[in-house]
């Protein structure tokens, strides 16, 4: 399986994930209501939410067998 991360930072003895995503904002507004807006804006929460998770995971994994 294959994971990516936007940037990852090491700073002292810690581990900082950072996932960019970006929405077309004209053409949600284009698309109407208030509600089709904040939909899709989750959407791309839960999807840069979702890929940190798995890089967390994934990272800790390879830490704790070492």
């Amino acid at each position: 399986k294959h994971f990516e991360i936007d940037v990852l930072v090491i700073f002292d003895n810690k581990i900082l994930l950072f996932e960019a995503k970006g929405g077309n904002l004209i053409q949600l507004i284009k698309k109407g209501t208030k509600d089709i807006i904040k939909k899709d804006y989750e959407k791309l929460i839960e999807k840069g939410f979702e890929q940190t998770s798995n890089a967390k995971r994934f990272l800790l994994i390879v830490f704790i067998k070492k």
